[in-house]
């Protein structure tokens, strides 16, 4: 763990606090102190938004105030992960034994392999639960494992898209309305990285249903905004965060000398 004196800021969140804050400067505060324990936050946006890199960041942080976290990557490889955050400024090396990161970007394939075994198994024993749930239920079962193992309070999904993907959601409603359920079983507070597509004129174009917004607890959207014929801002607001009374203003998100911070956005 990083020592006090590398620390060049910190809020006042600890583990006994009641927010989990995302150590964004000036964010927190606008979000009334932070997110609620237990909550899933869908972190949404864009390409080169910076939704992994924040999705870290505010695991990284929390961990080194004292908590536990596990990060699980389907499209990222881990090593291509490290380097990107270390670019950042985060000390990965310092990390690296608390922050575990539970890489499924390089064995799709051999998931896959496994998904179908486990639909065969489903064929020969209707009851399994693991082959119920095919791909998903390795997945699940594998974090179930490592949160007996570590007592980890902290989870980042990185991505939804990916994980769709490989899992091959058969209904979409309902496999993310169990998917949804069983992270909220884990009883940690999670992060669900996800990606939406700009349209011409800049503004995020959801899938028709969108269920995931109305399943998860808190919303942090994030989007590129042109602000002049060469000039282009990274923007990040809380769309919504349950029993939080918080702005849905967009602020400019900057990152500086290893800092996430937020300042007024000017049209």
């Amino acid at each position: 763990m990083a020592s006090s004196t590398s620390r060049e800021w910190s809020g006042s969140a600890g583990p006994s606090n009641e927010r989990i804050m995302t150590y964004v400067r000036g964010f927190d505060e606008e979000i009334g102190g932070g997110i609620p324990p237990g909550h899933i936050t869908l972190i949404h946006g864009p390409t080169g938004t910076m939704k992994s890199s924040l999705a870290y960041y505010i695991l990284y942080n929390n961990v080194l105030e004292g908590r536990k976290g596990l990060y699980v990557t389907l499209e990222q490889d881990a090593e291509s992960l490290a380097d990107q955050m270390e670019s950042l400024g985060m000390e990965i090396v310092a990390a690296s034994k608390l922050i575990p990161i539970f890489d499924l970007s390089k064995g799709r394939e051999k998931l896959q392999e496994l998904d179908e075994k486990m639909r065969s198994l489903k064929k020969r024993v209707p009851n399994s639960p693991v082959a119920e749930n095919g791909f998903l239920g390795i997945i699940q079962a594998k974090v179930e494992e490592l949160k007996r193992k570590r007592g980890f309070d902290l989870l980042v999904i990185d991505s939804l898209e990916a994980l769709e993907l490989v899992a091959n959601f058969p209904d979409r409603r309902k496999n993310l309305f169990d998917f949804f359920e069983w992270l909220r079983s884990l009883n940690v507070t999670a992060f669900v990285v996800s990606e939406s597509t700009p349209d011409l004129l800049g503004f995020l174009r959801f899938q028709e249903t969108f269920d995931e917004a109305f399943l998860a607890d808190a919303i942090f959207e994030l989007k590129m905004e042109i602000v002049n014929n060469v000039d282009v801002q990274r923007r990040i607001r809380c769309v919504k965060m349950r029993s939080v009374n918080h702005k849905t203003d967009y602020f400019t998100l900057i990152h500086e000398n290893k800092w996430f911070e937020i300042t007024k956005a000017i049209c």
